[in-house]
This record gives C-alpha cells, sequence and structure tokens, in this order.
C-alpha cells in the first residue's frame, strides 16, 4: 500500500526539479561561448528525455518495487536466506543454518552467487576483448596527447581557460 502523502511529495519535488531544467539551461548556456550555447541548452532539454527513460526503466522500481537493491543488496539478501530463512516459508521447506542447522540452503545461495558473479565476470571479459579488437588493442589516446591535454589535442581548445589566460 502507498502513502498517498509520500507519493504526492515525491511527485512535488520531481516536478520542481523538471522545472528547473531550463534554469540550468541558461545558466550552462552563459558558462560557454557565444557558439556554443545552442548545442548546451539542447544538451540539458535532452537530458530531461534521457532521466525520464531511465526513470521507467530503473528508477520506479527502485523506487517503488519489491526489489530495492541491486547487485551487492541482492545478492546479501540471498546469503543471509540461506542463514535465517525460517522453513514454513520456503517453497522448498528448507530452513536457513540458524533455524535447521542445516546448511544446505546456505550452500545452493553461495553457490548461486558463485555462479551468477561467474557468468558477468566471463561476459564481462567478452565484451572487452570485442571492444579491444575493434579499437586495435587499446582505447587509450597517444602518450603526447594524454601530456598535451584531450580538450586541446582532440577539440583544438581549452577546458580551463583561466589557465591559459583567456579569462
Amino acid at each position: 500500500m502507498y502513502d498517498t502523502g509520500s507519493t504526492t511529495f515525491m511527485l512535488i519535488c520531481t516536478m520542481l526539479m523538471f522545472l528547473m531544467t531550463p534554469g540550468l539551461a541558461f545558466f550552462y548556456g552563459g558558462l560557454s561561448r557565444r557558439k556554443n550555447v545552442i548545442n548546451t541548452m539542447l544538451m540539458c532539454f535532452g537530458a530531461i528525455g534521457l532521466v525520464g527513460v531511465l526513470w521507467i526503466v530503473a528508477g520506479w522500481s527502485l523506487a517503488y518495487g519489491g526489489h530495492a537493491g541491486r547487485g551487492l543488496c541482492r545478492a546479501m539478501g540471498s546469503a543471509l536466506t540461506g542463514l535465517f530463512c525460517v522453513p514454513e516459508l520456503s517453497w522448498t521447506g528448507k530452513g536457513g543454518l540458524f533455524y535447521t542447522g542445516d546448511a544446505s540452503l546456505l550452500i545452493s545461495q553461495v553457490l548461486g552467487i558463485v555462479v551468477t558473479v561467474a557468468i558477468v565476470l566471463v561476459l564481462d571479459l567478452a565484451i572487452a576483448a570485442v571492444v579491444k579488437a575493434l579499437f586495435h588493442g587499446s582505447l587509450r589516446v597517444d602518450e603526447a596527447d594524454e601530456a598535451l591535454g584531450l580538450d586541446a589535442s582532440q577539440h583544438g581548445e581549452s577546458a580551463y581557460p583561466s589557465f591559459s589566460g583567456l579569462d
């Protein structure tokens, strides 16, 4: 059951943040060069759409869903289930280590965590290998460009004009 007062407060805060975006666009537009003002403002407005989609994809379930924790929280909850599970609440009929003295549920939960981490690690390494092959062995820039700075070497201008005396 949702508390209507809390939900209303969150919706009002979200609306105020949404209305703050045009002001932020004008603020950042004032910090950029004259030729980049439109681009900066459009990127701020584009962020509205991106955040809206991300809220639908992940934010709603994090704020209101039953599975608020992801990753480490879910792994910890899975391991603690193997310790504290009451047999009457388990669909397998097995209880946790502290309730029944049987470690089989704890072992299966920890094994599930280890297998999941192993699968994610293997897939991450495979994706990294594909990215490395696509970019000819390295995602880094040359050492000379890195020493000069990516803003100057890639874009031809300084990201910190006050350091170069242009401010």
